[in-house]
């Protein structure tokens, strides 16, 4: 799995991942987790107070169960 692009304007992270993120997210509690952890990390950041996750520029139905 690749970070192809990580971006943060208006306190807005947009992460853009390859598309072996799906196939590595598996069933729905994996899926939970792994969102979870990407939130978590990038909302360390003070300026961040929203996560955007995408695959390869998608972001309708990502990572959700």
């Amino acid at each position: 799995v690749k970070l192809i692009k990580l971006t943060i304007e208006n306190g807005v992270a947009t992460t853009n991942f390859s598309k072996e993120l799906r196939a590595a997210s598996g069933g729905s509690a994996r899926v939970q987790t792994i969102r979870q952890q990407i939130e978590q990390t990038l909302k360390q950041f003070p300026s961040v107070q929203q996560v955007v996750i995408q695959i390869e520029g998608e972001s309708a139905g990502v990572l959700e169960p």
